[in-house]
Protein backbone atom coordinates (compact mmCIF):
# COMPACT_ATOMS: atom_id res chain seq x y z
CA UNK A 1 0.00 0.00 0.00
CA UNK A 2 1.36 3.48 -0.89
CA UNK A 3 0.22 6.83 1.30
CA UNK A 4 1.85 9.74 0.14
CA UNK A 5 1.85 13.04 2.13
CA UNK A 6 1.19 16.56 0.62
CA UNK A 7 1.43 18.65 3.40
CA UNK A 8 4.41 21.24 3.35
CA UNK A 9 7.82 20.62 4.92
CA UNK A 10 6.86 17.03 5.08
CA UNK A 11 9.32 15.04 6.70
CA UNK A 12 8.80 12.22 4.48
CA UNK A 13 6.86 12.60 0.80
CA UNK A 14 5.51 9.00 0.45
CA UNK A 15 5.35 5.42 2.26
CA UNK A 16 5.02 2.13 1.04
CA UNK A 17 3.69 -0.06 3.66
CA UNK A 18 3.72 -4.23 3.16
CA UNK A 19 2.94 -6.81 5.75
CA UNK A 20 3.08 -10.68 5.10
CA UNK A 21 3.35 -13.89 6.91
CA UNK A 22 6.58 -15.43 8.56
CA UNK A 23 8.02 -17.87 10.33
CA UNK A 24 6.72 -16.97 13.38
CA UNK A 25 4.50 -13.84 13.26
CA UNK A 26 4.24 -10.94 10.59
CA UNK A 27 6.85 -9.08 8.63
CA UNK A 28 5.84 -5.18 8.29
CA UNK A 29 8.67 -3.74 5.33
CA UNK A 30 8.82 -0.77 3.76
CA UNK A 31 10.37 1.88 2.07
CA UNK A 32 10.29 5.60 2.51
CA UNK A 33 10.53 8.33 -0.44
CA UNK A 34 11.61 11.72 0.56
CA UNK A 35 13.86 13.02 3.56
CA UNK A 36 15.00 9.73 5.62
CA UNK A 37 13.19 10.09 9.19
CA UNK A 38 15.22 10.21 12.51
CA UNK A 39 12.68 7.77 13.81
CA UNK A 40 10.05 5.00 12.54
CA UNK A 41 7.72 3.38 15.50
CA UNK A 42 5.25 0.66 14.27
CA UNK A 43 1.22 0.54 14.96
CA UNK A 44 -0.99 -2.19 15.69
CA UNK A 45 -4.81 -1.50 15.59
CA UNK A 46 -7.68 -0.40 13.35
CA UNK A 47 -9.16 3.11 15.07
CA UNK A 48 -7.00 3.72 17.67
CA UNK A 49 -3.47 2.20 17.21
CA UNK A 50 -1.11 1.15 20.02
CA UNK A 51 2.79 1.47 19.61
CA UNK A 52 3.65 -2.13 19.46
CA UNK A 53 7.37 -1.49 18.55
CA UNK A 54 9.76 0.92 20.16
CA UNK A 55 11.53 3.77 17.93
CA UNK A 56 13.42 2.34 15.43
CA UNK A 57 15.96 4.36 13.78
CA UNK A 58 15.07 6.42 10.75
CA UNK A 59 17.01 3.88 8.08
CA UNK A 60 15.13 0.80 9.66
CA UNK A 61 12.75 -0.60 6.86
CA UNK A 62 11.74 -3.60 8.58
CA UNK A 63 10.19 -4.86 11.63
CA UNK A 64 8.71 -8.54 12.84
CA UNK A 65 5.83 -8.89 15.22
CA UNK A 66 6.20 -12.23 16.70
CA UNK A 67 3.28 -10.94 19.48
CA UNK A 68 0.18 -12.29 17.29
CA UNK A 69 -2.06 -15.49 17.61
CA UNK A 70 -2.96 -17.63 15.27
CA UNK A 71 -6.78 -16.60 13.69
CA UNK A 72 -6.37 -13.15 14.63
CA UNK A 73 -6.79 -10.25 12.40
CA UNK A 74 -3.75 -7.32 12.57
CA UNK A 75 -3.78 -3.94 10.99
CA UNK A 76 -0.84 -1.87 10.92
CA UNK A 77 0.48 1.78 10.88
CA UNK A 78 3.65 3.74 10.30
CA UNK A 79 4.73 6.80 12.50
CA UNK A 80 7.32 8.68 11.02
CA UNK A 81 9.45 11.50 13.50
CA UNK A 82 11.91 14.09 11.48
CA UNK A 83 14.54 15.65 13.19
CA UNK A 84 12.58 18.47 14.16
CA UNK A 85 10.08 16.24 16.27
CA UNK A 86 7.03 16.47 13.66
CA UNK A 87 6.06 13.65 13.34
CA UNK A 88 3.12 11.85 10.69
CA UNK A 89 1.43 8.51 10.52
CA UNK A 90 1.00 6.72 7.55
CA UNK A 91 -1.32 3.39 7.19
CA UNK A 92 -3.29 1.26 8.16
CA UNK A 93 -2.52 -1.49 6.14
CA UNK A 94 -5.07 -4.32 4.66
CA UNK A 95 -5.98 -6.50 7.57
CA UNK A 96 -3.63 -9.70 7.76
CA UNK A 97 -4.91 -13.00 9.06
CA UNK A 98 -2.65 -15.44 11.25
CA UNK A 99 -2.79 -18.69 9.97
CA UNK A 100 -3.52 -21.31 12.42
CA UNK A 101 -0.42 -23.84 12.91
CA UNK A 102 -0.46 -26.81 13.46
CA UNK A 103 1.79 -27.88 16.30
CA UNK A 104 4.27 -30.38 16.93
CA UNK A 105 6.53 -32.68 19.21
CA UNK A 106 9.73 -30.24 19.15
CA UNK A 107 12.34 -30.37 21.56
CA UNK A 108 14.91 -27.50 21.50
CA UNK A 109 18.54 -28.25 22.20
CA UNK A 110 19.13 -27.78 25.64
CA UNK A 111 20.84 -23.90 27.30
CA UNK A 112 23.23 -23.69 27.99
CA UNK A 113 25.31 -25.86 26.81
CA UNK A 114 27.59 -27.14 28.58
CA UNK A 115 25.95 -26.11 32.05
CA UNK A 116 26.94 -25.93 35.41
CA UNK A 117 23.86 -25.58 37.64
CA UNK A 118 21.28 -25.72 35.69
CA UNK A 119 20.06 -26.16 32.42
CA UNK A 120 16.88 -24.61 30.46
CA UNK A 121 14.70 -27.32 27.99
CA UNK A 122 12.30 -24.98 25.53
CA UNK A 123 9.49 -27.54 23.58
CA UNK A 124 6.78 -27.07 22.03
CA UNK A 125 3.96 -29.77 22.82
CA UNK A 126 0.84 -30.21 19.97
CA UNK A 127 -2.41 -30.41 20.68
CA UNK A 128 -3.22 -33.94 20.63
CA UNK A 129 0.47 -34.54 23.07
CA UNK A 130 -1.96 -35.83 26.32
CA UNK A 131 0.63 -37.08 28.88
CA UNK A 132 3.91 -35.75 28.64
CA UNK A 133 7.49 -35.77 30.66
CA UNK A 134 10.87 -34.97 30.46
CA UNK A 135 13.38 -38.06 31.72
CA UNK A 136 17.13 -37.04 31.72
CA UNK A 137 19.33 -40.45 31.42
CA UNK A 138 23.00 -40.49 32.11
CA UNK A 139 25.00 -42.11 29.36
CA UNK A 140 25.09 -45.95 30.69
CA UNK A 141 21.07 -45.80 30.03
CA UNK A 142 20.03 -45.14 33.78
CA UNK A 143 17.00 -42.37 35.01
CA UNK A 144 18.64 -39.35 36.57
CA UNK A 145 15.82 -37.60 36.75
CA UNK A 146 11.85 -37.61 35.70
CA UNK A 147 10.44 -33.96 35.27
CA UNK A 148 6.18 -34.34 34.37
CA UNK A 149 5.12 -30.94 32.66
CA UNK A 150 2.36 -29.36 31.99
CA UNK A 151 0.08 -30.77 29.24
CA UNK A 152 -1.35 -27.57 27.34
CA UNK A 153 -0.22 -27.35 23.90
CA UNK A 154 2.35 -24.67 22.63
CA UNK A 155 5.98 -23.44 23.86
CA UNK A 156 7.09 -23.71 27.46
CA UNK A 157 10.72 -23.73 29.33
CA UNK A 158 11.92 -25.51 32.04
CA UNK A 159 15.05 -24.91 33.99
CA UNK A 160 16.38 -28.17 35.42
CA UNK A 161 18.81 -27.78 38.40
CA UNK A 162 22.15 -29.78 38.25
CA UNK A 163 24.45 -29.19 40.87
CA UNK A 164 23.70 -32.57 42.25
CA UNK A 165 24.54 -34.14 38.59
CA UNK A 166 28.05 -35.69 37.88
CA UNK A 167 30.14 -33.97 35.34
CA UNK A 168 29.26 -35.64 32.26
CA UNK A 169 27.15 -36.00 28.89
CA UNK A 170 23.65 -36.82 29.47
CA UNK A 171 20.19 -37.23 27.60
CA UNK A 172 16.96 -35.57 27.43
CA UNK A 173 14.35 -37.20 26.53
CA UNK A 174 10.57 -35.20 25.92
CA UNK A 175 8.12 -38.01 25.73
CA UNK A 176 3.96 -38.25 25.28
CA UNK A 177 1.93 -41.51 24.43
CA UNK A 178 2.73 -41.15 20.82
CA UNK A 179 6.07 -39.38 20.18
CA UNK A 180 9.63 -38.28 21.56
CA UNK A 181 12.48 -36.26 21.03
CA UNK A 182 15.82 -36.60 22.72
CA UNK A 183 18.62 -33.96 22.98
CA UNK A 184 21.85 -33.90 24.51
CA UNK A 185 23.89 -31.88 27.00
CA UNK A 186 26.76 -31.86 28.38
CA UNK A 187 27.59 -30.99 32.45
CA UNK A 188 30.82 -29.11 33.45
CA UNK A 189 32.16 -27.77 36.45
Amino acid sequence: MKYIWYGDDAPVDDVHLHVSRFNDGLLLSWSVTGDTPSSVRVLRGESEPVAVSGSLGGETTRWLDREVEPGESYVYWLEATDSDGRTERFGPTEPVVVPEVERVLTLDAPWPNPAADGVSLSFELPSSAGEASITIYDLSGRIVATVGIATAPGRQTITLETTAYRPGVYLATLATSAASETRRFVISR
